[in-house]
């Protein structure tokens, strides 16, 4: 109780229960990134005639991460005034965060133990497949290195006839 801070009040109508609802704010300062910790607040009810008191715990990284990253902030703020317009922007920051969150396993499978029903004798038994262990081989390396620089040539190829046709068609009449 050594350091108060002002508290400002908002207060909004639920539209469902048609009460008054009421919102408690303080600002903290944060400039040198060093507010982070749990803030206490205590609260006078003059109706109940007794003090009430409630705690919380800041962590401003996992406030301003909200969705993804700052930058989701600044396109919601923008959808809001230019609509669909930022549609584009949108689909882009989706896309990268889906690509920024896959995780890489190697490719395996894996196959059960497969027992006959009525005499339970094991038909196949538990085996674990990696497809990796196939690039050992020298030859099929080569082949899987070649067909990574097939792949590679025919998007680049790809892109730049799309290009050419977008540049071809600003200067068309």
């Amino acid at each position: 109780m050594s350091k108060w801070t002002k508290v400002d009040t908002r207060v909004f109508k639920d539209e469902i229960s048609g009460e008054d609802v009421y919102q408690f704010y303080f600002s903290v300062k944060n400039d040198n990134f060093d507010a982070d910790g749990m803030y206490y607040v205590k609260f006078y009810n003059v109706f109940l005639d007794k003090w009430t008191s409630a705690s919380i715990q800041i962590n401003f990284n996992d406030i301003l991460a909200i969705d993804g990253s700052w930058l989701f902030k600044y396109v919601s703020f923008f959808r809001e005034r230019f609509g669909f317009l930022t549609y584009p922007f949108e689909l882009a920051i989706n896309v990268l965060n889906r690509v920024k969150n896959i995780k890489f396993q190697e490719p395996s499978f894996d196959i059960p133990q497969i027992n006959e029903p009525f005499t339970n004798k094991m038909l196949i038994g538990a085996t674990h497949f990696s497809f990796n262990t196939l690039l050992e081989n020298e030859v099929f390396r080569n082949i899987h290195n070649i067909y990574l620089v097939v792949v590679d040539v025919i998007i680049v190829f790809a892109l730049v006839n799309l290009l050419k046709h977008k540049i071809m068609g600003v200067f068309e009449k």
